[in-house]
Parts: structure tokens; C-alpha cells; sequence
């Protein structure tokens, strides 16, 4: 069994953030995600969403050659202008058998920027 890991984690506002996880069953051995269909994050503050991450877009994907590492790339535009400073979040996933597990949970904070660049990616 998989005990949901509660992570909260920190963005600088409007930096491109990579994040690389690995889970845990509760004997220690590692999940592995190669029979996954799709992975979601989904963060929102009260019933609003304010952002939404997928396998199914490349913003999340199981890393080929360690089955058991998951990368959620965060762009700088998810942060950059966000009205939010606080959300919650979790992690989902949806197995080959069409099961739905919740892998992570916890909040999101951005941290406010000091130098902003505008225009960099145009």
C-alpha cells in the first residue's frame, strides 16, 4: 500500500521549475509507473482550479529509463502572472486497469520575484 505523501513545495514566481519524484511504498520499495496511462496535478485555491499539469500535454512524464521517477515540468508562465500566492494540490494517476490513485498531495507557494523579465520566450 501506498501511504499519500503529503509534499508541499515552493516556486519562484516566473521561473521554469523541473521536479523529479520517486515514491515509496510503505515496506520501501519503490513505485513503478510503467503500466500508467496518464498522471495528473491539478492545483486549485478553494473550488477554483489555477492550474493544470498532464501526462497527456508532456508536462508530466514517467523518465524511460528509471521507471520509477516521475518529471512534472512547471513553466515560468504558470507562476509568472499568477493571482494566486497559495494552492493546493495533488497527484493522480490512472492505471492500466483504469484504477485512479492519488500518489501526493500538500500546497504550492510562490515565492515573489524580485527581477522580472518580460518577453523572454517570444
Amino acid at each position: 500500500m501506498l501511504e499519500i505523501p503529503k509534499l508541499n513545495i515552493t516556486f519562484k514566481q516566473g521561473d521554469d521549475d523541473i521536479l523529479n519524484m520517486t515514491f515509496r511504498y510503505d515496506d520501501g520499495t519503490e513505485v513503478d509507473f510503467s503500466k500508467i496511462k496518464r498522471i495528473d496535478m491539478h492545483g486549485k485555491v478553494g473550488k477554483t482550479v489555477v492550474f493544470k499539469l498532464s501526462s497527456t500535454t508532456s508536462d508530466i512524464e514517467v523518465i524511460s529509463v528509471d521507471t520509477k521517477t516521475i518529471r512534472v515540468k512547471v513553466p515560468h508562465t504558470l507562476t509568472e502572472k499568477a493571482a494566486w500566492k497559495k494552492c493546493d494540490y495533488d497527484i493522480q494517476v490512472v492505471e492500466e486497469d483504469q484504477g485512479i490513485r492519488t500518489i501526493c498531495e500538500g500546497h504550492i507557494c510562490i515565492d515573489p520575484d524580485v527581477t522580472f523579465i518580460p518577453n523572454v520566450k517570444k
